[in-house]
């Protein structure tokens, strides 16, 4: 969508892969929840990407080039010297910092840095291979061939400063007095606590899984863990855009491992109601990531405002994001994942216990107005 304007833009965000579809998942959420608050406030604010063709029915103006990389710095430098932005923000990760050239042209005391990957380690990354396909090896893969030198040197010549939603992520950077933590918002009205009987609501020992079922999700390592418990312990999978084909080859796979009686799914886009209702009857939602595919998912946030455990593996932000309100497992270990789900199962004080930490954390997290003050502090626009 190519839009010809007149006047001067006080913020361009270029973020690459943005599509409709996956505009409620993150790092595009957080993006247009905070851009589009800034510009109800009045300023101008544009999301420039390389993804699928937007439609119209975005809170924010969205520009689309061929190519966010380094091969299209050209094309992506007459954008930016014919629309003139402010101040820009630039999606980045070791590996478009290394081979993103026009990111030297922006204009360091203008630009900023948003990190929404994880920068993870040889470690983490080799613990996460064999959960990983081809193109998740090759994303994540690539960034660790860049030597921190070139990363860090590019970083401190073009930017003047960086947004991380994570401690860990601002810590890995190096950069302590030019990086600004600021976690996502939570729309706390919405993901709220059941207004029904605590100890009848999770009267159960039915788990639940929200997302798309993918390796790189901990799903395949939840499904071991399911298999090395009992059949007391039951899981509820909430397949996030999962279609009837898909959804029936998912069938199939549970049934080849004698888990289909003991594990129901659910596909399709599911409103914010549904989940929230399915959340409130949980005994505790389980997120395992191998790796997060964009430094911390909304979804851990929204699950403990709605009162219910999350059990999320060690990996970047998870652990500091659930606090005392959930349980954290080692990344990919599918042994001590079934071992915390059938403690927990069969534990009603620690289920209490954790249910009243989550109301504690849930008061830590801010709504989305104040995410979006935070941000226009950062950027000073």
């Amino acid at each position: 969508m190519a839009l010809c304007i007149d006047f001067t833009m006080d913020l361009a965000i270029f973020c690459s892969g943005f599509s409709n579809r996956e505009a409620p998942l993150q790092p595009w959420l957080t993006l247009i929840e905070v851009g589009r608050r800034l510009a109800s406030q009045g300023r101008s604010v544009h999301l420039v990407t390389d993804g699928e063709q937007p439609t119209d029915d975005l809170p924010l103006p969205v520009h689309q080039l061929g190519s966010l990389r380094g091969t299209n710095t050209a094309h992506i430098q007459s954008w930016i010297k014919e629309h003139r932005p402010e101040k820009v923000i630039v999606s980045v990760a070791p590996f478009s910092l290394a081979t993103a050239h026009w990111h030297a042209s922006l204009g360091k005391e203008k630009s900023f840095a948003y990190a929404p990957y994880a920068w993870y380690t040889r470690q983490e990354i080799v613990g996460a291979w064999r959960h990983l396909d081809w193109r998740e090896r090759w994303g994540h893969g690539r960034n660790l061939v860049v030597p921190q030198m070139v990363w860090r040197r590019n970083f401190e010549a073009r930017f003047s400063g960086a947004i991380c939603q994570s401690k860990l992520t601002a810590q890995r950077l190096g950069f302590h007095d030019r990086a600004t933590v600021i976690p996502p918002g939570v729309d706390l009205e919405v993901w709220r606590p059941s207004q029904a009987d605590s100890a009848r609501r999770v009267s159960t020992d039915t788990f639940l899984f929200l997302g798309a079922p993918l390796a790189i999700r901990g799903f395949r390592v939840l499904l071991e863990a399911m298999a090395k418990l009992s059949e007391r312990v039951k899981l509820r999978v909430l397949a996030r855009g999962t279609d009837a084909q898909a959804e029936a080859k998912l069938r199939r796979e549970l049934a080849a491992l004698h888990l289909l009686e003991r594990v129901s799914v659910k596909g399709g886009w599911l409103g914010q109601e549904e989940i929230r209702d399915e959340i409130h009857s949980a005994l505790a939602v389980v997120l395992p990531f191998v790796l997060v595919p964009s430094e911390l998912p909304v979804s851990v946030l929204e699950v403990i405002a709605c009162g219910t455990p999350a059990i999320v593996s060690d990996i970047d932000g998870l652990p500091a994001s659930v606090g005392e309100a959930g349980i954290v497992v080692p990344q990919a270990n599918a042994r001590l994942l079934a071992a915390e789900m059938l403690a927990l199962a069969t534990l009603p004080e620690r289920q209490e216990a954790l249910r009243r930490a989550c109301l504690r954390q849930r008061d830590n997290y801010q709504s989305w107005d104040a995410a979006a003050e935070r941000w226009a502090a950062a950027l000073r626009v």
